[in-house]
């Protein structure tokens, strides 16, 4: 930590490393004026989200779509402090860790007591807000837009977890002025992260107010609001899938929009005081662990929500391929489609294709080819997909049965 607090001063940042590597040589690292253990409130959000959206490609006009974006651990913090708050603290190695229940064990930890801070936010009303927004406030670039009033929820499913951190601040003196930089620890891991306000931009600030332009230091080093140290850093939104469908185009992926949305929802959470803006409305500030969307992030729940949200997927790629045989007006008498395959694919030989089926079946060598009518083929992949929406009915978790029903049950009211 005191490595990545040295930046800003070339001397203090040479004598932490040299304190680093030569121990006992008299070397001293710069110290924290504050240092403290605290347990941050944060969560994980999977979902499936469903809306009306317009897509602008070249110099076409903009065509409606109805949209469908799959979303796996993105995600969102649970208090609004600044500026750590902006700090996203989403790590792979998070899912991999065992939901330990809170106990009073916990309380204290290497004979410190860290500090707990409480859940005073949750993105159970995020798109409650939505739904409020103006609609110019779908924008997201000049390919995609999308109507705030569309957004639904298919699955919800929001993880709330305690992510142990050591947080530090240290103090400089520039000049006249003194300034204070944040410095993150991850304790969840023995190679946990560390994350530091972006010192450059901070002296940046200070030679400003002295009249100096601080783009002299380099764009590229005043952007980034964080730097991560001892690995990378992970984005707020991750969105991994999302398809289009209208009355004239079949559903088909869309991952050339997944960046753009992705990048969106990122730097809106990157902007400052962006959670503490968020943690005023209304909506952000329904806690409710008693919400049947919040779950608990274990094996079994998650893998049950994610394998849920994948028939959707299967459900999909069924409709596409139906769309497609259907708009080529294949639909007539005459239409074939031919299929490949080795002839232990096949139970059938030549003659029982022969008597008890239109399709027409020919070996060559290994391979068989079948010949078959498009009404067949048709009514082939109409009962794929009427099993698909059958084991998405099944698959469906417990609890999202539960919710659906409550919410039929209020509508009809």
């Amino acid at each position: 930590m005191s490595v990545a607090a040295g930046i800003p001063l070339l001397g203090r940042f040479i004598s932490s490393l040299l304190a680093r590597w030569l121990p006992g040589m008299g070397f001293e690292p710069i110290r924290p004026v504050q240092l403290q253990p605290l347990y941050l409130p944060g969560w994980l959000v999977d979902a499936e989200i469903v809306a009306t959206g317009w897509i602008t490609t070249g110099e076409e006009e903009s065509e409606q779509y109805g949209v469908i974006a799959r979303m796996s651990n993105s995600y969102m913090p649970g208090h609004s402090l600044e500026p750590i708050s902006r700090i996203c603290l989403n790590d792979p190695r998070l899912y991999e860790l065992e939901n330990v229940p809170w106990s009073s064990e916990l309380e204290t930890q290497y004979g410190l007591q860290p500090l707990c801070l409480p859940y005073t936010m949750s993105p159970l009303g995020l798109l409650d807000l939505l739904r409020t927004l103006p609609y110019r406030d779908g924008y997201v670039n000049e390919t995609f837009r999308f109507e705030p009033r569309s957004v639904q929820a298919n699955l919800f499913a929001a993880y709330p977890i305690l992510i142990p951190v050591y947080l530090a601040r240290y103090q400089y003196k520039f000049g006249d002025a003194t300034f204070s930089l944040t410095v993150l620890h991850e304790a969840h891991h023995q190679d946990g992260r560390v994350i530091s306000e972006n010192t450059v931009a901070i002296l940046g600030k200070s030679i400003s107010e002295r009249g100096v332009d601080p783009w002299i230091l380099g764009k590229k080093l005043l952007n980034p609001a964080f730097l991560v140290w001892n690995g990378s850093s992970v984005p707020f939104s991750n969105i991994e899938f999302l398809s289009v469908a209208s009355p004239r185009h079949e559903p088909r992926d869309q991952l050339w929009l997944v960046n753009g949305i992705n990048e969106w929802a990122n730097t809106l959470a990157d902007t400052p005081e962006s959670f503490k803006r968020l943690a005023q409305h209304k909506e952000l500030q329904k806690i409710g662990m008693d919400d049947l969307r919040v779950r608990v992030y274990t094996d079994e729940e998650v893998l049950a929500n994610r394998s849920w949200m994948a028939t959707g997927l299967k459900l999909l790629k069924l409709q596409n391929i139906l769309h497609t045989m259907k708009d080529a007006d294949l639909n007539r008498s005459g239409s074939y489609v031919i299929s490949v395959g080795t002839n232990k694919d096949r139970s059938k030989s030549d003659d029982e294709t022969s008597k008890g089926d239109s399709s027409k079946l020919k070996n060559v060598g290994p391979v068989s080819i079948v010949k078959s009518p498009i009404t067949d083929v048709l009514k082939e992949f109409e009962s794929k997909l009427e099993k698909a929406t059958t084991e998405r009915e099944e698959k469906k978790p417990e609890w999202l049965k539960r919710l659906h029903a409550k919410e039929k049950d209020k509508s009809s009211r």
